[in-house]
């Protein structure tokens, strides 16, 4: 954490100079020079009326430009992390690391959309999908695949997750203390962390790899895509003279790295600067290709609110687990549009968004296996299949939960709509409050039998850190908390029967381990897939 805190300062003084105070002071005056600027042009260009109105909406949208400039500020520099009121702050922060236990356990499967990115977007980059699909694989299988990214230079995203400070669906940074430590491990069980740490490093490091292998050519000999790359990045044709003196780093025989501490070391005034700029290509392919919850998203969530505070905890609680789509989508937005609607970026991102989407598919399917049910057909001429291919689309994006409310009122956690858009805190604060102690009052006042065990345990086991680890939630909600249902509740052989009649009505699918039984009765059928 030192490391981390000291080298975000240096980075502060390096971008925005000595005091970065008086940097934003006059950042934020520009906003203020461009609005006097706008409006003396609108009042000069029309009648009074329509001058009015053209100044309205430029102070309008300058002022909320000022606003965000503001948030993202605060959000990088880490003054939105600084509590008003300590305790309170804490106690939010456990209740929101509680509900990553209960609920994060299966994220690694959303996050088979990965790999549809590094297929559809790589040419961009100049990389080939097929080296980093391959190099992706290797690294799974490798151990020491984040030992190598970091002494290849990708020291921040190796530490980053090793230290366990953020995860990419949390999008909130995970604090200090019991609970925080046990969501840390459970994500760390479920894979998700060691697979978005390989992915991102195999990005990073197949950069270089690249770099390394063109570093032989002239500027004019270099491929369309890969000048194009140095171009955004602002390295022009004088630049890559200089690059080209660098030595690539050689770990094992054959296998070539262009790192930013080759470039640092080539004798020129400007090789430091062309070193920061490659290393910045590096980060923005990986943050392209394997998206991540980034400042600009938790800005869009916090909206300069500060933790310990009434709005600040709300904010907090609503843009839980909604970092990722909302990178997602600010992300591939700018992408598309970063030079109009261009025919070239849009075409990239039809793909990438056709790719994510059949891979939304797989995950789909693979969450309802690992949720003891078959895999739901894919055929698009049957009115399940069509469902079930919107509800992958919407996997693909990073919306998974809200693919289960397609044509129902309720995701197959029993949380209604409203509630899911509230965070998973409101979802968890339903099924425990409202359906088991609100609904039982109800019941009781009425005169009808109660129910309070059962649901008690219903929605006690959901918050269980761990319970939905997606290879082992199968065996805990069937050999304990079916069992106990068997045993204090006398609806549960009932419910057992209405799941299955449900899962067949509304998704023609059957169990492959039963509700109510200690073990499955048979493998998952994959036919069910295909209509059969």
């Amino acid at each position: 954490n030192h490391v981390h805190n000291m080298s975000e300062d240096i980075a502060w003084l390096r971008v925005m100079g000595p005091n970065p105070d008086a940097m934003k002071r006059y950042m934020l005056s520009l906003f203020d020079q461009e609005k006097m600027r706008l409006t003396k042009q609108g009042t000069d260009a029309a009648g009074e009326e329509a001058a009015r109105t053209i100044n309205e909406k430029t102070a309008n949208a300058l002022a909320s430009d000022k606003l965000d400039f503001e948030n993202l500020w605060d959000e990088v520099s880490g003054a939105n992390s600084v509590p008003q009121n300590i305790i309170w702050a804490q106690r939010m922060g456990e209740i929101r690391a509680a509900a990553s236990a209960s609920q994060l356990g299966s994220a690694l499967i959303a996050s088979f959309v990965d790999p549809a990115r590094m297929v559809a977007l790589p040419r961009f980059y100049d990389l080939d999908s097929t080296k980093l699909i391959a190099r992706a694989a290797q690294g799974m299988a490798n151990g020491e695949m984040e030992l190598n990214a970091a002494q290849l230079g990708l020291v921040a995203d190796s530490a980053a997750m090793m230290l366990q400070r953020a995860d990419r669906y949390n999008g909130d940074l995970i604090r200090t203390g019991t609970m925080a430590r046990i969501a840390s491990t459970v994500i760390a069980a479920s894979g998700l962390r060691r697979w978005s740490g390989v992915l991102r490093s195999t990005v990073g490091m197949e950069m270089m790899a690249n770099m390394a292998n063109r570093v032989t050519h002239g500027f004019g000999e270099l491929p369309e895509n890969f000048q194009a790359l140095l171009a955004r990045n602002g390295i022009e044709e004088a630049g890559w003279q200089v690059i080209r003196q660098a030595t690539p780093t050689e770990p094992t025989a054959g296998g070539k790295f262009l790192t930013a501490a080759d470039i640092r070391r080539v004798e020129h005034p400007d090789a430091k600067q062309l070193a920061d700029l490659w290393q910045q290509a590096i980060t923005t392919a990986m943050d392209h290709l394997v998206i991540d919850a980034d400042p600009k998203a938790r800005a869009f969530w916090t909206r300069g609110t500060k933790p310990g505070t009434l709005l600040g905890e709300g904010t907090r609680l609503i843009g839980q687990f909604k970092g990722f789509v909302t990178s997602l989508t600010m992300k591939d937005y700018a992408f598309a549009t970063a030079h109009g609607w261009d025919g070239q970026r849009l075409s990239h991102a039809a793909l990438t968004f056709s790719a994510m989407s059949a891979m939304g598919m797989l995950s789909f399917q693979a969450k309802e296996i690992a949720k003891g049910r078959d895999p739901i057909t894919m055929d698009p001429t049957d009115p399940k299949g069509l469902r079930a291919w919107g509800a992958a689309t919407l996997q693909g994006g990073g919306l998974g939960v809200f693919g289960d409310m397609l044509f129902q009122d309720q995701t197959r956690q029993g949380t209604t709509f409203a509630s899911t858009l509230a965070g998973p805190v409101a979802g968890a604060a339903e099924r425990l409050i409202w359906d088991a102690v609100v609904g039982n009052l109800q019941r009781a006042a009425k005169g009808e039998k109660t129910h309070f065990a059962g649901d008690a345990l219903y929605a006690a086991a959901g918050l269980v850190p761990g319970q939905n680890l997606w290879y082992a939630r199968m065996a805990f909600q069937r050999a304990v908390v079916d069992q106990l249902a068997l045993m204090i509740d006398d609806r549960a052989p009932a419910r057992f029967q209405r799941m299955n009649k449900e899962a067949e009505k509304t998704w023609g699918q059957r169990f492959w381990w039963e509700p109510g039984r200690t073990a499955p009765a048979r493998a998952p059928d994959m036919t069910a897939a295909f209509g059969r």
